[in-house]
């Protein structure tokens, strides 16, 4: 008997490789100018002729923070004995994380949580540690269905991304409400949610600490004097962020972020266009990621725990590929991200140092893996979901070193099932 599914994620792939090669030559003749760019603006006045100069401006003595939020408040040297939790992307395929975090028993409450792509969805509800969150992040990979996260755009070539994602917008702002925004900032004691972004103008990776937003809004909500205004912009800020931290480039469309940062509300409409940041999912440059502020906390002696879960394998199987521009494309589209994912552990490992115990968690090897990361099936999600629930009961599972095999053999058998060597999906 066949194994299912793999002929339909086969020909999604590729057709979805085929639209991309129709897409990416017109799209590159498409010019659209943003005024509100930053580096546009630079690019306008170095025009020779402009009214500027022509001249770069000199380096900065020290290079910026990406943002204001981009500062650790914490002081981890101060914590006894100090947990870190990393979580990775993985689109769909974040139901292993989620199962393992909610079977885990006796989950310590975590000093430092960071996500990147899924794993920035994941992140505020870990980070919250309670039974209510725990029930959302199942419920979000358990019931999700692809509809609930993206439309496809079909007309792509005239925007900016393969899908529309108003629907993850409405998901992440139905979960990531104002008050979980509070509970968020209540939780921030001594503690620090992160996620991670690319801006695209900069090409810079950007972590963004929620906890420092999140107490931010609650303080010009409730603060004397009160500012409504500069709380609702917070607030929007705060899922703002978690979604430009959860699309893939090319597949979503950015997110455009006001540069002023809530700080310039009300602006008279004669001053200048204020500058918007584009930014997407931090995974285009770091699968994983510990903030580097934190780094030079990252280090002492002590019971330290560095808590890592991949949403994934981490390698890649075995895989007779077909002479055709789409399988190849595909399958070169798997090897960089696959190297992109070993790149961000051992970077993450080097940030980490000797002084903090590797845990790491990852989707077991042998367990058949039907769909792909950006299929939202709700059954093959609650299964991989219990899997990794199941997984989580046994402590001796977490690996204590960052795995060296980087490719293997394909199995021949899964789940009683054949699989074509050709086939794509498992």
């Amino acid at each position: 008997m066949r194994a299912p599914r793999t002929s339909r994620a086969r020909s999604g792939r590729m057709a979805l490789s085929l639209l991309m090669a129709a897409i990416l030559p017109v799209s590159a003749c498409q010019t659209t100018f943003r005024p509100d760019c930053p580096a546009c603006a630079e690019a306008v006045s170095s025009d020779p002729g402009s009214s500027g100069s022509g001249s770069a401006p000199p380096p900065p003595a020290t290079t910026p923070p990406c943002n204001p939020y981009a500062t650790s408040e914490l002081d981890l040297l101060s914590i006894g004995d100090p947990n870190l939790l990393f979580l990775s992307g993985g689109g769909a395929h974040g139901a292993w994380g989620a199962g393992v975090l909610v079977g885990w028993q006796g989950r310590p409450a975590f000093d430092v949580v960071t996500g990147i792509s899924t794993g920035a969805l994941q992140a505020p509800l870990v980070f919250l540690d309670s039974p209510e969150a725990d029930a959302k992040l199942e419920e979000l990979y358990t019931t999700t269905t692809n509809g609930m996260v993206y439309a496809w755009n079909w007309q792509a070539m005239f925007f900016d991304g393969l899908q529309s994602r108003a629907p993850l917008r409405a998901l992440i702002d139905d979960h990531m409400d104002d008050a979980q925004v509070e509970l968020v900032a209540a939780a921030s004691v001594k503690r620090e949610l992160w996620v991670g972004t690319v801006n695209m103008d900069t090409s810079g990776f950007c972590p963004w600490n929620l906890s420092t937003i999140a107490k931010d809004a609650v303080s010009a909500k409730y603060g004397s004097p009160a500012d409504p205004e500069k709380a609702a912009c917070l607030f929007d800020l705060y899922r703002e962020v978690i979604f430009a931290a959860s699309g893939a480039p090319v597949l979503a469309p950015p997110v455009l972020i006001d540069g002023d940062f809530c700080d310039k509300l009300g602006t008279p409409e004669e001053e200048p266009i204020p500058n918007r940041e584009m930014h997407v999912d931090g995974g285009t440059r770091l699968r994983v990621f510990a903030q580097d502020t934190l780094a030079p906390a990252l280090s002492g002696s002590g019971t330290r725990s560095a808590w890592v879960i991949m949403n994934g394998k981490l390698v890649l199987h075995g895989q007779c590929i077909v002479n055709t521009l789409s399988t190849i494309a595909m399958r070169a589209f798997d090897i960089i991200l696959a190297e992109n994912v070993f790149g961000s552990l051992h970077y993450l490992k080097d940030q980490l140092g000797s002084s903090y115990e590797l845990h790491l968690s990852r989707i077991p090897l042998d367990y058949c893996l039907y769909f792909g990361t950006g299929t939202f099936e709700p059954a093959q999600m609650t299964a991989l979901f219990q899997a990794g629930k199941t997984w989580s009961q046994t402590p001796s599972n977490w690996e204590h070193k960052i795995p060296e095999e980087r490719y293997v053999p394909r199995p021949e058998i899964c789940d009683g099932s054949i699989l074509d060597c050709q086939d794509c999906g498992w």
